[in-house]
C-alpha cells in the first residue's frame, strides 16, 4: 500500500495520513470495545500519522497498529468464551430496562445462535441468560424499592417487567415478600 503510495506524487501527507487513519480504525473496530484488551482511544488518528516526519514512519506507526490489532483479534479468538460472557454481562446490565431484552436479542448482538449462547453462557456462569437477567432486573428493583419512594408499577417498567403482577410474582419468590411490603420496610 504504502508502494502504491509512493508511486502517486500527488498523494500528499493529508491524503495518505487520512487513507492509513480509516484503514486502522476500520481494522481496530473488530476488536470490539469492552475487551480487556480493546485498541487505545486514538491509536490509528490522523493526527498521530501527520505528526510522522516522513511516510516511513507514517508505515511503521501503521505496521506497529496493525500488529497489536491482529494480537487483539487473536486474543478474543483465543478467549471467546470470556469475551462472549462478559459482552452480555455488559449488554444486560446496559438494557435491562428494555422489555425486548431475550436470548434471540443477545444472541444477534454477539453473532451466535440462542442454543449456542445458552450453553456457552450458562457454562461459563452457572446461570442461563436469561436467569441472569431476571437476577439483575430483581437485584436494580430491589435497590429502587430501597432507595425510592416510586410505585412499584414504575419500578417494575423502570427495570424491564411491565406486568406488575408478574414483577410483583417474581419479587416475592426472589425476597420472600412482596415489593409494596419490602419498600415499606426498607424505608422505616
Amino acid at each position: 500500500m504504502f508502494d502504491l503510495i509512493a508511486a502517486y506524487p500527488g498523494a500528499g501527507r493529508a491524503y495518505t495520513g487520512s487513507l492509513i487513519s480509516g484503514l486502522i480504525d476500520s481494522l481496530q473496530t473488530l476488536t470490539a470495545a469492552g475487551h480487556p484488551g480493546q485498541p487505545e482511544e486514538g491509536a490509528g488518528s490522523l493526527d498521530k500519522l501527520l505528526a510522522c516526519g516522513s511516510r516511513e514512519q507514517m508505515k511503521q506507526l501503521t505496521l506497529s497498529a496493525i500488529r497489536s490489532t491482529a494480537y487483539r483479534l487473536q486474543e478474543k479468538r483465543e478467549h471467546k468464551e470470556e469475551y462472549v460472557t462478559g459482552r452480555i454481562i455488559r449488554l444486560i446490565e446496559e438494557q435491562y430496562g428494555n422489555p425486548e431484552l431475550s436470548l434471540a436479542y443477545l444472541a444477534a448482538e454477539v453473532y451466535l445462535s440462542p442454543n449456542h449462547l445458552g450453553m456457552l453462557f450458562k457454562k461459563s456462569t452457572g446461570r442461563t441468560p436469561i436467569e441472569y437477567i431476571q437476577e439483575y432486573r430483581l437485584s436494580r428493583a430491589e435497590e429502587l424499592l430501597r432507595t425510592t419512594k416510586q410505585r412499584v408499577s414504575a419500578i417494575a417498567e423502570q427495570v424491564g417487567i411491565p406486568n406488575t403482577s408478574y414483577f410483583g410474582t417474581l419479587f416475592k419468590q426472589a425476597y420472600g415478600m412482596s415489593p409494596g411490603e419490602y419498600q415499606g420496610l426498607a424505608q422505616r
